[in-house]
């Protein structure tokens, strides 16, 4: 870039002479803003692997997900227990969805969220309340013959992690009538570090050892490749809600932006704790606080976000 007179900011630095860039660096991803007009992301790339089925691209484009799938590919094809480890707001639910799409299973896909459950609710929601004044199947009743989800994994009670091993070793789980065989496959997620359930310990439940298979799932700050499509698509979905999806369709000159200069760059930068869960948030108050404007309009809070 020496003798450039562009305004050229490297990962939001300004830069006036030539850099270096690392291995490390393009393997996170380099954000290359030239004068606010145009930003690139500089990363290293191989094609994609073959044998992906295309209906784990909703997970996102990025190489880092590619071992992944091509792991959840070949699970889909078994009957295994699966375990999907990832960060709060990185989609362990949908890659537990779509594994069971792709697998052979012809009964429903059934979610639960055990964190969301009051002490000593989650085994009456499980597996049925006997006191009902009707037969209640439970939630593994409700998935026989498909799969069943069990989000936070990590939050069931001794009792219920016993009930869950039985149900692993033999198939077999509480009823109202007595013990009964119920055909499923389970998958949990957990936001424990995959590294960290492998190597096991006593921070770990017992219970997550015994689940087998272990999917880790990436933070959205690792994936920057993704972070600026998936963002646009959810602005999208957001506009096409309320009858503006014309609203990201630039003139002949590429003069009228609805997003202002630079905001890409700022996304792709910031770090995303709340991963794609807050991603799809950002996209959503962007555009509900910008209705009726000719450009989106960044509030306070997101100017001090960004």
């Amino acid at each position: 870039m020496t003798g450039s007179r562009t305004k050229v900011r490297v990962d939001g630095f300004s830069i006036s002479e030539d850099c270096g860039i690392t291995l490390a660096s393009l393997e996170r991803g380099v954000v290359i803003d030239l004068a606010q007009a145009a930003v690139l992301l500089l990363h290293y790339h191989e094609e994609s692997s073959d044998g992906i089925p295309s209906l784990l691209d909703k997970l996102g484009y990025s190489r880092r997900l590619d071992n992944l799938k091509l792991e959840a590919a070949r699970l889909a094809g078994t009957w295994s227990t699966v375990l999907i480890c990832g960060e709060f707001g990185t989609e362990k639910r949908r890659l537990a969805e779509i594994i069971h799409q792709l697998s052979e299973r012809e009964g429903p896909f059934v979610a639960v969220n055990l964190a969301e459950m009051m002490p000593g609710e989650a085994t009456l929601r499980l597996f049925g309340d006997p006191r009902a004044a009707y037969p209640d199947p439970g939630s593994f009743g409700r998935a026989a013959e498909g799969t069943l989800y069990l989000d936070e994994i990590d939050q069931a009670d001794d009792e219920l992690q016993e009930l869950l091993m039985t149900f692993m070793q033999t198939g077999i789980v509480p009823g109202r009538e007595g013990p009964r065989a119920i055909n499923l496959r389970l998958m949990a997620g957990t936001a424990a570090p995959a590294e960290v359930v492998k190597a096991g310990g006593r921070s770990v439940p017992h219970l997550l050892h015994g689940l087998g298979n272990v999917l880790a799932l990436p933070p959205l700050r690792e994936r920057r490749d993704d972070i600026s499509s998936l963002f646009m698509s959810y602005v999208r979905q957001a506009l096409a809600g309320h009858d503006q999806a014309d609203r990201l369709q630039f003139n002949d000159n590429y003069q009228d932006r609805w997003l202002p200069k630079g905001f890409l760059s700022r996304l792709v930068l910031y770090r995303w704790p709340g991963n794609l869960d807050q991603l799809k948030n950002v996209a959503e108050q962007l555009v509900a606080d910008s209705l009726g404007r000719n450009q989106a309009r960044l509030t306070p809070t997101l100017e001090r976000m960004f």
